[in-house]
């Protein structure tokens, strides 16, 4: 019935759809949710030339490149946006994981969290497909904390052990493979000793 665009706290399409105007002259903020931080979208073009053709996109474009934003006069139909602060996200994944037992990534959680409040906001009673794009071993540190803090104190791999135990689902093998590794990558040098270090690193006969 709808395509619902989900923000986290980088919410510069939430703006976007709601407010008509694109801006990027904004803080930007590291989340749990990476792979959403942005500020421009690499995909918006396409729904702006869709609706506004090629000329139009053109000149948008121009001026966000001139002066970091443009306005947007055109209503995109069939689109809603909500947005999912960190803490909200992380309610969202401790919630569904009590009441059904599933492990949502924090990017799936930010999708759950934000068609939540649209349809509180909405009354919409459609039912509604989350699309989920990432796996919760990707994040396992900033999941298990939303579900307990118990599991703050634990390092990597035994997070990964415990999240396979909750979720039921063997850890990916190549993460699987991270205990038996080396740590080869554990000295922190100056800037002057890079390319004396890469050399020593890679360049051995």
């Amino acid at each position: 019935h709808k395509l619902i665009c989900a923000s986290n706290r980088n919410k510069v399409l939430f703006d976007f759809f709601n407010g008509g105007v694109y801006d990027k002259n904004r803080e930007f903020y590291l989340t749990s949710s990476p792979s959403m931080d942005i500020i421009i979208s690499s995909n918006l073009e396409r729904l702006v030339y869709s609706l506004s053709g090629a000329q139009k996109t053109k000149a948008l474009f121009e001026s966000l490149s001139q002066t970091g934003k443009y306005g947007f006069d055109k209503k995109a139909d069939g689109f809603e946006a909500e947005f999912a602060t960190d803490e909200e996200a992380a309610a969202s994944i401790k919630d569904v994981f009590e009441k059904c037992g599933y492990v949502m990534d924090t990017h799936t959680s930010v999708a759950y969290t934000s068609y939540k409040k649209y349809a509180s906001k909405s009354g919409d009673a459609h039912k509604n497909v989350t699309l989920s794009t990432a796996s919760p071993f990707k994040f396992p540190d900033s999941v298990l904390a939303a579900i307990d803090k118990k599991y703050k104190s634990m390092d990597t791999y035994k997070l990964l052990e415990e999240l396979s135990d909750i979720s039921g689902l063997k850890i990916p093998k190549p993460l699987e493979s991270i205990k038996d590794m080396p740590d080869n990558f554990n000295r922190d040098i100056e800037k002057e000793e890079m390319k004396k270090e890469i050399e020593n690193l890679f360049c051995k006969s």
